[in-house]
């Protein structure tokens, strides 16, 4: 009876030991799970601090432009005139001699081609 007691502590005793070296393992791969996590966490933090950083930047740096602008009524009104000028230089293309220039170009030899865009009367002509 004795030793039927014996046994009976000693297998409970390995069933134990068992158990907790599951145990213990499951737990290890849970600690190294969320040791990753976190490293993970703390990696795309420090990318979202890098990114807000640099929209701070920008930010400061559109607000210094803005105040520039608008500090000089001068500078936004020549650039308007900039804009009216390019807009007339762009009407006033030969869009018809461009286009065939660019048709055949491979084909015509240059010569012909002026010849043809003097011809062709402009946009503005019409």
């Amino acid at each position: 009876m004795r030793q039927n007691g014996e046994e009976e502590l000693r297998d409970a005793e390995t069933r134990f030991q068992t158990a907790h070296t599951k145990w213990l393992v499951a737990t290890a791969a849970q600690v190294d799970a969320l040791e990753k996590m976190t490293a993970e966490r703390a990696d795309a933090l420090a990318r979202l601090d890098a990114a807000l950083e640099e929209l701070d930047e920008a930010r400061q740096a559109n607000r210094e432009m803005l105040v520039d602008m608008g500090s000089s009524k001068e500078t936004m009104a020549g650039l308007e005139q900039q804009l009216a000028d390019l807009t007339g230089r762009y009407d006033a293309l030969p869009w018809r001699a461009i286009a065939t220039y660019r048709k055949f170009r491979k084909v015509v030899p240059k010569s012909v081609l002026h010849v043809i865009a003097r011809r062709i009367p402009r946009k503005t002509d019409r």
